[in-house]
């Protein structure tokens, strides 16, 4: 088992509901609207490569170009606790809801994904 949500930090590095980019949401507190967040605007309907790096409460996100972030969150113990997370693939709908019934497609293409974690 794992720390209580959201006291123990949930962390959504690349959240979105459509294909012109994603979010970091880096939740923590007691309650679930309190987070950093982050939009990250590329075309989600060709192939990137994206990497999220997590060390030492610094969050980096890079987008295609591996060595230069596009992004850094200088975060602490607080912001980004040190416990014990999971991996998902989160999906949203939406703002406006998810589709009724049954109609409607989805197609989420991952290439590969590794999780890695240093000494």
């Amino acid at each position: 088992p794992g720390a209580r949500w959201p006291q123990g930090g949930e962390e959504d590095y690349c959240e979105g509901d459509g294909s012109s980019g994603c979010h970091t949401f880096l939740h923590y507190g007691d309650k679930a609207s309190t987070q950093v967040l982050h939009r990250h605007a590329f075309d989600l309907s060709q192939w990137h490569t994206v990497r999220f790096e997590r060390r030492n409460h610094v969050v980096k996100a890079y987008i295609d170009d591996l060595t230069t972030p596009v992004w850094t969150y200088n975060g602490s113990s607080r912001t980004l606790p040190d416990t014990k997370k999971q991996v998902v693939l989160q999906q949203e709908c939406r703002p406006s809801g998810c589709p009724a019934g049954t109609t409607g497609t989805e197609d989420i293409q991952i290439d590969w994904i590794t999780v890695d974690n240093p000494a």
